[in-house]
């Protein structure tokens, strides 16, 4: 475990984290001296080691492959040059190994019949999915679990954790929300992401929710094909959703599919309670026939109907700045400690707000929601248990939003789009923006009647047109 930590370490060291961290630790001048004397000694061959970082990554472990995956949609994070060096995380992961799969795919075809193409057409941090047709010549996509994926994500999920309680020890003061309920949420997500059964399940319910939809679409799953480890669906052609260059070519307007694919995550998580949970790039395609196409529905999320009504709520108290109703929405919820002393949250919270309305920089709700969720932390509040998955679907669209979006579109967050598509709709019904908070405040049910009344104008329309 210490050497696994200590290789980990030495990964964020080459990669440059440590002179930023040596900033933080000013007070402590030993320990931020020692970390900018070991960036100097890393900083040789740096450029090459991180056109390396994608493979290192790999050998690391699957669960470094996805974290990978989430940053490499964050060019506001981590830069273009790094985002376009993880990008090929999305759908080329290194395979497993030939010989072994070779093997498998053998003793599979004498099951099944299927004829299995040599090389995998993609290989993701949990599966690997081939080319195989039925004997009556019908294609179709097969997706494997990587062999002894569970064991190996697990040890992964145990060094993270020692990793964290580490950072939590070194930098007590960063957090931003309680990552032990997200970790402990993770461990739950490995037991889903290994039962491709599950998977499949969650793909027809997919299919049927956008049956309605023309441009939409998602494979269609072989039952007598599926187990736990192996699930068969038909194939679909297509390229990345963020390939500008080949949508203009085709005549798509990306405004109208950052719209269309917003408004369809907009009703999946506030009507509907249940959303496609892992939206980065190589699982949104568009095919020959222009359609999106929608792939890897192994993480999904899900929201009771008392979270969607909460965390819409405090979406719409955070894009007012409603410090009052913020801090009402979280004590109704129970969720703020009696202990609290309210008059300096309110203050801490108020300073946030003031904060981002003078700087464009943090003038987008996702900056306001991590700096609240960091005043949260320091004063003992919970958050959500809904929060940690929505939070890194949320992350994960908008950081495929900002790379589809055209100029003009590129400062306007996910979360903007989701409560613009409902403050409109409360316009048009002649609810005054300015009485927004009192207005959810004042009805408990509030995300029903909204909800409903979005889902029965805006997007009823926009499926119309």
């Amino acid at each position: 475990m210490v050497w696994h930590m200590l290789k980990l370490m030495v990964l964020a060291c080459r990669c440059g984290m440590a002179k930023p961290l040596s900033g933080q630790l000013r007070q402590r001048w030993a320990l931020s001296g020692l970390l900018r004397i070991i960036d100097l000694g890393f900083s040789y061959q740096r450029a090459r080691y991180l056109d390396q970082l994608p493979d290192r990554l790999h050998r690391l472990g699957a669960g470094y492959v996805k974290l990978g995956q989430m940053l490499a949609t964050r060019e506001d994070i981590i830069g273009a040059a790094m985002a376009s060096r993880l990008s090929c995380l999305h759908d080329n992961v290194m395979p497993p190994c030939p010989t072994r799969m070779k093997s498998w795919l053998n003793r599979i075809s004498e099951q099944t019949g299927l004829n299995f193409a040599p090389d995998p057409i993609a290989a993701g941090s949990v599966a690997v999915v081939y080319k195989a047709r039925l004997p009556d010549g019908t294609c179709l996509a097969v997706k494997l679990l990587r062999p002894d994926i569970k064991a190996e994500l697990i040890r992964n999920l145990r060094l993270i954790k020692q990793t964290y309680r580490f950072a939590q020890w070194l930098f007590p003061k960063q957090q931003i929300i309680q990552l032990d309920q997200a970790l402990d949420q993770f461990g739950q997500i490995i037991d889903q992401e290994c039962d491709l059964r599950l998977e499949a399940d969650h793909m027809a319910r997919f299919a049927h929710s956008i049956s309605s939809q023309p441009n939409m679409i998602s494979p269609v799953v072989h039952w007598a094909y599926t187990t736990r480890d192996m699930l068969t669906m038909s194939y679909h052609d297509g390229y990345q959703i963020t390939d500008i260059t080949r949508l203009k070519k085709s005549g798509h307007d990306p405004a109208r599919l950052v719209q269309t694919l917003t408004q369809l995550y907009f009703q999946h998580i506030f009507i509907d309670g249940w959303f496609h949970g892992d939206p980065h790039p190589g699982n949104i395609l568009i095919d020959p026939e222009g359609r999106m196409v929608f792939l890897d529905f192994g993480l999904t999320g899900q929201l009771d109907h008392t979270a969607r009504r909460f965390l819409l709520s405090v979406m719409i108290a955070i894009k007012h700045r409603q410090t009052a109703l913020l801090i009402r929405l979280h004590k109704r919820a129970g969720m703020i400690p009696d202990s609290t002393n309210i008059t300096a949250l309110t203050t801490a919270i108020d300073q946030v707000f003031m904060h981002s309305a003078s700087d464009d920089k943090s003038n987008d709700i996702f900056s306001q929601i991590k700096a609240v969720f960091h005043i949260a932390n320091r004063f003992g509040i919970r958050v959500s248990p809904s929060w940690p998955v929505l939070h890194k679907t949320l992350i994960m669209l908008d950081g495929l939003i900002k790379k589809m979006a055209p100029d003009g579109y590129s400062e306007k967050t996910v979360a903007d789009w989701f409560t613009d598509y409902l403050l409109q709709d409360m316009n048009a019904a002649f609810v005054p923006l300015s009485l927004v908070p009192a207005f959810i405040e004042w009805d408990q049910a509030t995300d029903h009647v909204l909800l409903n009344m979005w889902k029965n104008s805006n997007f009823q329309q926009n499926k119309a047109a």
